[in-house]
């Protein structure tokens, strides 16, 4: 166990065997309970909020408890509080404000070209890179990176090959695929970025 560090989410949860998202805090608890369960660990080393793209989604987090649960469970034995998003500016909301030591964030070559304004199921698609220039990453998700690096808040980088887009020439917006060194080498050269999750098909 000392081997490994878990990452578990405040804001997901099963409903009839399929995952959904939730502000519900007691939907969250039993989640978050469930999930140290089956993973027979009695401890999470990061509480993670789970989701957080919108304007909207960050002014329910604040109201729905969770926070408060996650700095709760911080002084139970969690060893930081998180926040996943794919929105740079909510992002660098919760970092200014003090409410994550880590923030799960999707970087990669192709993202970090888009404006922030484009929401995460965009930033999949060939179509959202059509007719713009390549001119270097975007101020607002570098300004995000800058900040929580003078913050101490550590990126945990999730989608680094583009769910696998980048790794294909027929799906790669540069019209040549890339390799995973190449991905992996790029997100942990942004600042404040600690760690690469990788997903795997097989």
């Amino acid at each position: 166990r000392r081997a490994f560090l878990l990452q578990g989410h405040i804001g997901a949860a099963w409903q009839d065997g399929q995952y959904h998202r939730t502000r519900d805090l007691d939907e969250c608890k039993r989640f978050f309970q469930d999930f140290m369960t089956r993973l027979r660990t009695d401890y999470v080393d990061i509480g993670m909020l789970h989701f957080v793209d919108t304007q909207a989604d960050y002014e329910a987090l604040l109201k729905s408890g969770m926070v408060e649960y996650a700095q709760e469970l911080k002084r139970q034995g969690v060893k930081a509080v998180g926040m996943s998003s794919h929105d740079p500016v909510v992002a660098r909301q919760a970092a200014e404000a003090g409410l994550i030591d880590v923030l799960m964030f999707s970087i990669n070559p192709a993202f970090d070209l888009l404006p922030e304004n484009v929401i995460v199921d965009d930033l999949l698609e060939k179509k959202s890179y059509e007719n713009r220039p390549f001119a270097g990453v975007n101020p607002v998700r570098e300004r995000l990176y800058r900040t929580c690096e003078a913050r101490g808040v550590g990126i945990t980088v999730m989608k680094t090959l583009g769910a696998g887009s980048l790794l294909s020439a027929g799906s790669s917006p540069f019209g040549k695929a890339l390799t995973s060194a190449q991905c992996i080498s790029y997100a942990l050269t942004r600042p404040a970025v600690s760690s690469v999750l990788i997903g795997c098909k097989t």
